[in-house]
């Protein structure tokens, strides 16, 4: 970690520098894959669809820029190359995804597991003593959960969540 004036222990902002580095490859990881289907999306919704997913790479460029400032303001290094962030998130595929719902499908997995984890990373910076990481991450949930209702309206999977409820 870089000297800093910050007022928190060093041990919890390194605790929180390593939960943003884990949400900032995510984010990025998350948005390319969002741009990739923005450039390739064909179908019947095909202007609607490509809308959004410039809107939600926006949104997911904000976000990752609001944590990589977080994580810097501790102390920390933001390493957001594509060969850091391929090194964080080595189970991502590759390949390019076609179809409207494969495509849509793979995000709606995706936006759902990186609300899961920003879910679990709250309560972690929280109770660490961290509550204003713990805040900035909580902004990201919101988008994430607000962007992953966006993505569900367009699919059918807006109908069933993965537990068999009704939605």
């Amino acid at each position: 970690m870089t000297p800093t004036f910050n007022k928190l222990p060093s041990n919890v902002r390194a605790g929180s520098i390593d939960v943003l580095q884990n949400a900032l490859a995510t984010a990025i990881d998350l948005a390319l894959l969002v741009k990739q289907g923005h450039w390739n999306i064909k179908g019947p919704s095909f202007i609607a669809i490509h809308q959004l997913l410039d809107g939600l790479n926006a949104e997911m460029h904000d976000a990752a820029d609001t944590m990589a400032e977080r994580l810097v303001a501790l102390g920390g290094v933001a390493a957001g190359s594509t060969a850091s962030v391929a090194e964080a998130r080595p189970g991502t595929s590759t390949d390019i995804i076609s179809g409207q719902e494969p495509l849509l499908g793979t995000l709606i997995e995706g936006y759902a597991a990186f609300g899961a984890d920003l879910v679990a990373w709250i309560d972690e910076t929280a109770q660490s003593g961290d509550p204003s990481t713990s805040d900035v991450l909580t902004e990201v949930s919101r988008m994430v959960d607000k962007s992953l209702w966006f993505l569900e309206a367009h699919t059918s999977q807006a109908t069933t969540s993965p537990q068999g409820a009704s939605s």
